[in-house]
């Protein structure tokens, strides 16, 4: 017999890189797309966010899930004239979530060219290592 955390498995599957696609869109697995996209443009942008960087990544989120949305609306779609609506949302989605990423694209190197990070050291680099790991002899 299943345990009822073995049977209420998350629908959704993981595509490519590891991210989440949902398979059903309801307000479960928006919040589960929301959280796994937001953790992934956030590691991105470095972890810290300005307010420009925060707008483009919630847009991108808001564009996908849209996207995603209607292309399986699409494909469950019974009429041409309602399959053909979907596809041209998603579309449209697409585009959207295109042009914010290369404004989040233009934010992020706009920021690095601003503040480079500090050069690092070798020895320093070594010494942490050495702290961390050890000589490497067990």
């Amino acid at each position: 017999m299943l345990e009822p955390h073995e049977s209420a498995q998350i629908k959704g599957r993981r595509r490519q890189l590891d991210r989440y696609s949902p398979v059903v869109f309801t307000i479960h697995a928006e919040r589960r797309f929301d959280r796994d996209r937001r953790a992934t443009l956030i590691r991105r942008c470095g972890g810290r966010l300005n307010e420009r960087q925060a707008l483009a990544i919630e847009m991108m989120i808001r564009s996908e899930w849209s996207e995603l949305k209607n292309t399986a609306l699409a494909k469950t779609a019974e009429t041409r004239a309602a399959r053909l609506e979907h596809e041209k949302l998603a579309s449209a989605c697409r585009r959207e979530l295109l042009l914010w990423d290369r404004i989040l694209t233009s934010i992020i190197k706009a920021e690095f060219s601003a503040n480079p990070p500090p050069p690092v050291d070798p020895h320093d680099v070594l010494k942490d290592l050495h702290q961390r790991y050890g000589d490497g002899r067990r």
